[in-house]
């Protein structure tokens, strides 16, 4: 009889600690994650500063280039019955596809960069899905932990 008396006793208290635990074990392993996305995001933070410094060479680079393009394209006489030095009209044009060449190859240099940069981006969008995912699975949880040992 004292027996069960004490198991009676003890049971709820028993489910009590493995509901405890259980919530722990939830908790460390959200934890786990969050610290695991916390550093794959600290890695990629480098990758994005890295591309703003890119961003502001090409921005300058393509700006250089149109007004290049228009200090070259202006030069050429556009009124009824202009005459032009056919040489000069040759020097604005092969001016203009050096320019042109200037920036695609400046494109062609950042093209694999911005590969890497959005396949980057695309990962830490993905983790963060599954993270928000992760969050409302763990309220979930502990609400239900907390019904549970209120009720």
């Amino acid at each position: 009889m004292a027996f069960s008396q004490c198991q009676s006793r003890c049971s709820p208290l028993c489910t009590k600690l493995r509901e405890s635990v259980s919530a722990k074990r939830r908790e460390f392993q959200f934890l786990k994650r969050k610290l695991k996305l916390i550093s794959i995001l600290k890695e990629q933070m480098m990758y994005l500063e890295d591309w703003a410094i890119l961003d502001q060479v090409y921005t300058s680079s393509l700006t250089g280039a149109v007004e290049a393009l228009k200090a070259s394209t202006l030069r050429l006489p556009v009124v009824d019955g202009a005459k032009a030095d056919v040489l000069k009209v040759k020097d604005a044009v092969c001016s203009a596809v050096d320019v042109m060449k200037a920036t695609a190859s400046s494109v062609c240099l950042l093209l694999p960069k911005v590969g890497h940069v959005n396949s980057f981006v695309g990962e830490v969008a993905n983790l963060s899905t599954k993270e928000h995912v992760l969050l409302h699975e763990c309220r979930n949880l502990l609400s239900m932990t907390a019904a549970m040992q209120g009720g």
